[in-house]
């Protein structure tokens, strides 16, 4: 069956209408340039769904999440030197991590307890306002080696001020829908599941070379 990744479409968390008419034109922009790529898209995220080893699905889900954030370059209010939504929970699969962990030469921990899929709220509100450990300035220190769930993460507002984090006060952001994204992640580490935890669970103290 053919996989198919679908145009995004906006998810405005916001009440302001004008800030999600705003975050609508900018997402009409990022249609537009990512249009060109879905097809090759599509193909990549079926490849990393049939592929067999950790690092084959690792690197087909980058390949394919490189036109999103190509799209939303100079579209989406997220800059370098912005950390802000760095501060929020990181999901990602033990297998995962294994090969983040190889490529930037820290082993990672096995997390005190994986993450229950029926509580990934729970998760989330859990790390809300803690730094990643490879926040280093403000800037993300693995970035070529970078999880795949910050790879689908954009503010579709005019600036950053809805991604503050607020304690006790969820975000607000018009977020660009990755649901496409995530559910073509999923299938690709259908066999661990279970195995999902926060990137902080498994490098609590970050490093690695850059």
């Amino acid at each position: 069956m053919k996989t198919v990744i679908p145009i995004a479409e906006i998810k405005a968390r916001g009440s302001d209408p004008a800030t999600f008419q705003g975050a609508q034109s900018r997402m009409d922009k990022f249609n537009a340039n990512a249009r060109p790529y879905v097809a090759r898209m599509e193909a990549l995220g079926a490849q990393a769904i049939r592929a067999k080893g950790a690092v084959a699905k690792v690197m087909a889900l980058r390949e394919m999440l490189d036109p999103v954030a190509a799209a939303a370059s100079g579209v989406a209010a997220c800059r370098k030197g912005c950390g802000k939504c760095c501060h929020i929970a990181v999901q990602m699969t033990a297998d995962e991590a294994d090969v983040i962990g190889k490529e930037i030469g820290v082993k990672p921990k096995t997390p005190p307890a994986f993450s229950d899929p029926a509580k990934r709220d729970e998760a989330a509100a859990r790390y809300y306002g803690t730094p990643c450990p490879f926040l280093v300035n403000d800037q993300c220190s693995i970035y070529a080696y970078r999880p795949l769930s910050c790879r689908t993460l954009f503010n579709m507002d005019r600036d950053a001020l809805l991604c503050t984090v607020v304690p006790g006060d969820p975000p607000k952001v018009p977020y660009l829908n990755h649901s496409q994204f995530t559910m073509i992640i999923a299938r690709a580490f259908m066999d661990s599941a279970k195995r999902y935890a926060d990137l902080r669970d498994f490098f609590p103290n970050g490093k690695g070379k850059p």
